[in-house]
């Protein structure tokens, strides 16, 4: 009986856990950077560019607000890797005007 439960509990946790997805997540935050008055457009920005975790998730969230997959994806990776994939968004649709300034 222990085993049949053990097992049943490692299925459900294998099949309920979700992997990060960086390229998903970079390709969600360039949406986000896309356009400047785009809901938490502003933490998003300040928030990656100071390696704020807290003020990213919250830009972060706020953007994608209708979007359940993004926020899952955003939540199934670790910080530095939500924060890294949000400042390559930002780089690539060259969000950042000083570059330096943001420890680039």
């Amino acid at each position: 009986m222990t085993r049949i439960f053990l097992l049943t509990v490692a299925i459900v946790a294998s099949t309920s856990a979700q992997a990060c997805n960086t390229e998903a997540l970079v390709k969600d935050a360039e949406w986000c950077f896309a356009d400047q008055n785009r809901a938490g457009y502003n933490d998003l920005f300040s928030g990656s560019c100071r390696k704020s975790a807290d003020i990213t998730e919250a830009g972060y969230f706020a953007c994608q607000t209708h979007n359940e997959a993004a926020r899952k994806n955003y939540s199934s990776c670790s910080t530095a890797q939500q924060v890294d994939a949000v400042r390559e968004a930002g780089r690539n649709r060259h969000a950042y005007a000083d570059l330096f300034a943001c420890g680039f």
